[in-house]
């Protein structure tokens, strides 16, 4: 079977704007809130503006970018 890793061709980026939450990002994009652990996951080691990364799943801001799931179908 092919191999499938997190970072693989089956991503699309996405930057924060206001008033964005994981869930919020999650419900509108991937048509489940549910899935915000996936992004969380696919965008933990994502280096953001000034150097941080994404540590804490309640705190994103304005012009991070973040990896979401290519495909908006959930998972079986």
């Amino acid at each position: 079977p092919p191999r499938q890793s997190p970072t693989s061709s089956a991503t699309r980026l996405y930057t924060v704007m206001e008033g964005d939450s994981l869930s919020g990002i999650a419900q509108r994009e991937l048509g489940d809130l549910e899935r915000w652990p996936e992004i969380y996951e696919l965008s933990k080691d994502t280096a953001q503006p000034g150097g941080v990364r994404l540590s804490d799943p309640d705190q994103i801001d304005l012009g991070w970018t973040l990896t979401l799931p290519a495909v908006a179908e959930p998972r079986p």
